[in-house]
């Protein structure tokens, strides 16, 4: 995903915030060792909703017996589910999380398995830009998802 151009001044401020980071020089190789900071996950630790699960996953993530026991109707509302969003699911979405949680409501397993699935660790560039307190209990936002460049960093820092 590309910055647009607000966030170039977030990064910009972000990096002459920081001195592991404003101590590289503005040259081409720095711009590379501050891509490459950013690219890594953030220390601290910072949780972020996943915008992708393949439908797969989600299906690995269901306890057998939990899934035995649903009614005909959320086993019809699992399996269109699956028909419809064959790509994945964007627990992202308050929504989605909501429906898998309608849906094995009477069981426990599936929903800690499916909640530890739906969250991963930010990298330090995605955690500049989500929203939210990026706890594991309470998962920020992806604004931005995904690496920046060089060139990121140097037209942050040049502009």
């Amino acid at each position: 995903m590309a910055l647009k151009i607000a966030q170039y001044a977030v990064l910009k401020a972000d990096i002459l915030a920081n001195t592991d980071l404003n101590s590289n020089p503005n040259t081409l190789d720095g711009a590379f060792e501050i891509a490459r900071l950013y690219n890594i996950n953030k220390v601290p630790d910072f949780t972020v909703w996943k915008t992708l699960v393949p439908i797969g996953d989600v299906g690995k993530s269901i306890n057998g017996v939990e899934w035995g026991n649903l009614t005909t109707a959320n086993s019809n509302r699992l399996s269109s589910i699956a028909a419809y969003l064959f790509d994945g699911v964007d627990p992202s979405r308050s929504d989605i999380r909501s429906l898998y949680d309608d849906i094995f409501s009477v069981g426990g397993v599936t929903i800690t398995s499916l909640n530890i699935l739906w969250r991963r660790l930010a990298k330090r560039v995605e955690a500049l830009y989500a929203v939210g307190t990026g706890t594991d209990i309470a998962p920020a936002s992806l604004v931005f998802e995904g690496d920046i460049t060089p060139v990121d960093v140097l037209q942050a820092r040049n502009s």
